[in-house]
C-alpha cells in the first residue's frame, strides 16, 4: 500500500527488496512528520501495477530505513506528465484519458493498492499503440481513431493500421432471436423484475417501464 502525500518532496520506501536496481550509499537525511532525522541509505527506480492494471515507474526513490509508510509525493509524479484528481473521497492518477491508479481517502489521507513488478516497461507511456488505444476506447473503429489522431488526441498513431479485434468481431456478431410463440408476461409489482444492459447500463423496470 502508498501513501500519496503532497508534503512529501520524493518517492520513499523503507523496502529495499522492491528496487530491481539499486544504488547504496550516503545520499544525506530526511526529516519526517515528527522532526525526526533519517538516513537515506540507497536510491533506484521501482515499477509498480497499479489496482488498474497499468505499470507505474517510480523514479529516483529513496531507500530510508524505520519509515512506517512507502510514499509517492503529488509533485513528483507531475513531473512526469501524470495528473492528480482529489475529490470525493477519491484519488485518481491520469495520462491523458487513460486512468493510471485510484486511489481512497482513509482518515486524512489517501492511500492506492497496488503490486511489485520487476519490470521496467511502463505501459502508461506506450502511446503509440493503435490496438491499445482501440481497447482503452471501447473498441472505437479506425476511422475515429485517425480522427482523434489528426486532431492531435492520440499522439504517434496517425496512418497506423488496426489489427483485427476478437472481442470486437464477436461483439458484432448475429444472436439468435427470441422464440416468438412464448407469450410474453408483465410483473405486476414494481421492482419485481429489473432489466439491464450492462454495456449501456441501462436498469428498466418491468412493471412501469421507468428507465
Amino acid at each position: 500500500m502508498e501513501l500519496v502525500d503532497s508534503g512529501v518532496t520524493f518517492h520513499v520506501t523503507l523496502h529495499e527488496r522492491f528496487f530491481p536496481s539499486y544504488k547504496g550509499g550516503d545520499f544525506g537525511k530526511v526529516k519526517t512528520g515528527n522532526q525526526v532525522l533519517r538516513k537515506i541509505i540507497g536510491i533506484g527506480d521501482i515499477t509498480l501495477i497499479t489496482n488498474t492494471r497499468c505499470k507505474l515507474v517510480l523514479k529516483n526513490v529513496r531507500h530510508v530505513l524505520d519509515m512506517c509508510l512507502n510514499i509517492i509525493p503529488p509533485g513528483k509524479l507531475d513531473d512526469a506528465n501524470l495528473v492528480d484528481h482529489f475529490g470525493g473521497r477519491i484519488w485518481k492518477l491520469t495520462k491523458e484519458s487513460l486512468i493510471i491508479a485510484r486511489g481512497k481517502k482513509e482518515a486524512s489521507l489517501y492511500f492506492m493498492q497496488e503490486k511489485l513488478c520487476k519490470g521496467e516497461v511502463n505501459v502508461a507511456y506506450d502511446n503509440s499503440n493503435l490496438d491499445l488505444w482501440h481497447k482503452r476506447l471501447s473498441h472505437m473503429n479506425e476511422k475515429g481513431l485517425q480522427i482523434l489522431a489528426g486532431k492531435g488526441v492520440l499522439p504517434n498513431i496517425k496512418g497506423k493500421s488496426l489489427k483485427p479485434c476478437m472481442d470486437y468481431l464477436a461483439d458484432k456478431q448475429n444472436r439468435l432471436a427470441f422464440y416468438k410463440n412464448i407469450r410474453p408476461t408483465r410483473r405486476n409489482h414494481i421492482l419485481n423484475l429489473v432489466h439491464s444492459n450492462v454495456y449501456f447500463v441501462i436498469f428498466i423496470d418491468d412493471c412501469s417501464r421507468k428507465v
